[in-house]
């Protein structure tokens, strides 16, 4: 941990024209990408920065202002730009809770409609992909539907 925060560094190999690419679209496109700064530094450790590989420069969270100028310039108060993150986490977080309850309920209602026949073996991997989605929100309703009667847990069943 530095004073900016915490902090990693992995060696990839990979181009890293590519890399960059790749860091871009998580910050870009992950909802809570732009809480993160994905740089990528080139074989003489030369920081590749989006405006010189043709990109705009990254916006603030609260203006569209470039970022690094809100930053320097301390444009927007501490208070502000934690309301703001906070905001981002408490909407990504609420959208995995509704991802979760749509597993949930898709689940339940293959049990009402007896898609699913008691006794059936439901396979995590099975809904996980079905959904898209890791398997840990189909697990998460597999323990919902278990405290509400509706399926049983079998350990080391595979």
């Amino acid at each position: 941990v530095t004073d900016d925060g915490p902090q990693a560094c992995w060696i990839i190999d990979t181009p890293p024209l590519k890399l960059k690419e790749w860091m871009m679209e998580i910050e870009q496109g992950h909802k809570l990408g732009r809480l993160f700064d994905l740089d990528v530094q080139d074989a003489e450790g030369k920081t590749l920065h989006r405006e010189h590989l043709g990109y705009e420069l990254r916006k603030c969270l609260l203006c569209d202002n470039p970022a690094h100028a809100c930053g320097r310039s301390r444009a927007h108060s501490l208070c502000e730009l934690q309301e703001a993150i906070q905001e981002m986490v408490c909407e990504y977080v609420e959208g995995n809770k509704t991802i979760r309850e749509t597993i949930y309920k898709a689940i339940k209602q293959s049990i009402i409609d007896g898609k699913l026949a008691v006794g059936e073996r439901i396979v995590e991997k099975t809904f996980a992909d079905a959904f898209r989605v890791s398997r840990t929100p189909v697990r998460e309703a597999l323990r919902r539907l278990e405290t509400e009667g509706h399926v049983e847990y079998i350990p080391r069943t595979g």
